[in-house]
């Protein structure tokens, strides 16, 4: 006879979502919680009259430091209409990425089919009682489980935050304590004037200096289409330095910084920003996972690197990891 064993996932970002899709078919049974209202976590879109922006990760760069994505599980979940794209970067050199057909949080939509996902459920603690974990979550009463093992995909300090109150969990707390990320401001910005660019995806050394990590053409990547708009990322050092200031006056900031380094006009229709706190990975572990005690695991992009196929390569190893080490007969 066949046991069923029961994996909780905490996030529905790349890592989560690829995790769970792949430990679901080894045998699993699955369930996803995230706190967001749809999946995707920084593969994240917002469709507006000017078109859409993929404001979060605008493009699946190559990994960091995982190998290139070369397993068939992971060739199989960016085979969706994906098209490449040559992203220029400063000082002139090329690197390869990804680009969706239709938007970035399309590929996150599709690899929930088939899952269990459980949304607006934000984690505020777990507990083991020795055979099983148990999960509590802000928007509903009492315990939820039981589950035999438990995946947590989310930030690392959020993580710590929630496995600080497990002495069993010292351990991985203290690998976990060497992981960090930095935030980024994001802005999506349509201009009222036409601007007539050649590049639609590109960072600059003046554009830097204005404190803007990356300055997406929206309209011209890759099935973009619409209005001309664009999308920009602070750096990491411009973000950490206004992180608490409004995002009305973060936005109104860095669009006249890239007007003034794009030579364009500083007008808008349309103007708005998005705080991600935790946008970009400042220290990675450089481990594919990590494994705590009593079944608990950790997977995400600051396990490996920075992008979200190093989040994918962190999901499918922890998958893997799970499937490995538990018994499928009773």
């Amino acid at each position: 006879m066949h046991n069923v064993l029961r994996l909780a996932i905490i996030g529905a970002g790349a890592s989560g979502l690829i995790a769970a899709s792949e430990a679901q078919h080894q045998g699993l049974l699955c369930t996803v919680f995230d706190k967001a209202r749809r999946a995707g976590g920084r593969l994240a879109s917002r469709r507006s009259d000017w078109g859409s922006f993929n404001h979060g990760a605008p493009f699946l760069s190559m990994p960091t430091q995982a190998p290139t994505p070369n397993d068939p599980r992971l060739q199989h979940a960016l085979s969706h209409g994906l098209s490449t794209l040559h992203v220029s970067a400063i000082h002139g050199e090329k690197q390869p990425a990804f680009v969706p057909s239709d938007s970035i949080n399309s590929l996150a939509q599709l690899w929930t089919q088939g899952l269990t996902c459980h949304f607006e459920h934000t984690l505020c603690e777990l507990k083991h009682d020795g055979n099983n974990w148990w999960l509590k979550f802000s928007e509903q009463l009492g315990w939820l489980g039981p589950f035999d093992r438990v995946l947590m995909t989310c930030p690392p300090v959020q993580a710590l935050a929630l496995l600080s109150k497990l002495p069993s969990q010292y351990h991985l707390c203290q690998q976990l304590q060497t992981m960090h990320h930095a935030p980024c401001w994001s802005v999506r910005w349509a201009p009222k004037a036409s601007p007539a660019l050649a590049a639609g995806v590109f960072v600059r050394d003046d554009l830097q200096a204005s404190g803007i990590a990356l300055c997406i053409r929206e309209d011209l990547r890759p099935q973009g289409g619409g209005a001309p708009r664009f999308t920009l990322h602070a750096t990491a050092a411009w973000s950490a330095a206004h992180l608490e200031e409004s995002s009305e006056s973060v936005a109104l900031a860095l669009m006249h910084a890239a007007a003034e380094a794009l030579k364009l006009p500083a007008s808008t229709e349309s103007l708005e920003a998005h705080r991600w706190r935790y946008g970009y990975v400042s220290a990675a572990a450089g481990k594919a996972y990590l494994r705590g005690e009593h079944g608990l695991f950790y997977a995400g992009d600051a396990c490996l690197g920075a992008t979200a196929i190093d989040a994918m390569h962190s999901g499918l190893a922890a998958a893997d990891a799970l499937c490995a080490e538990l018994p499928l007969t009773a």
